[in-house]
């Protein structure tokens, strides 16, 4: 069985230090895409996993908003709107660069459910 280029760019943060806080959120971030592209054959797994990985970058640092960002966009997927709003709120009141336009979107989408 080939492999695709996600493959590859997963093998190579997989090797990278991955306790390192960028790059489990970059795992995450490579995860959600994945879902949204529709190149998973299970979703499911993928939301999984980037949750663990956004759990373990806070682990390392709780006070970045960009966590909080991926987790209430992983439970949109999982259609959970109590955990998405909850994420936004919490995420809301850290540090970080997130766009308010980034987190009305997500937020809408949250409502949405």
């Amino acid at each position: 069985m080939g492999t695709t280029w996600v493959d590859g760019v997963v093998a190579a943060i997989k090797w990278s230090t991955v306790g390192d806080k960028p790059v489990l959120q970059n795992m995450a971030t490579l995860r959600l895409l994945e879902v949204e592209q529709e190149t998973a054959k299970d979703a499911a797994v993928l939301l999984t996993e980037a949750k663990q990985y956004v759990a373990r970058s806070l682990e390392v640092n709780d006070q970045d908003q960009f966590p909080f960002y991926q987790l209430a966009r992983i439970a949109v997927k999982e259609k959970d709107k109590a955990a998405a709003l909850g994420y936004i709120r919490e995420g809301r009141t850290r540090q970080g660069a997130v766009k308010e336009k980034s987190w009305a979107a997500v937020e809408s989408a949250a409502e949405a459910l």
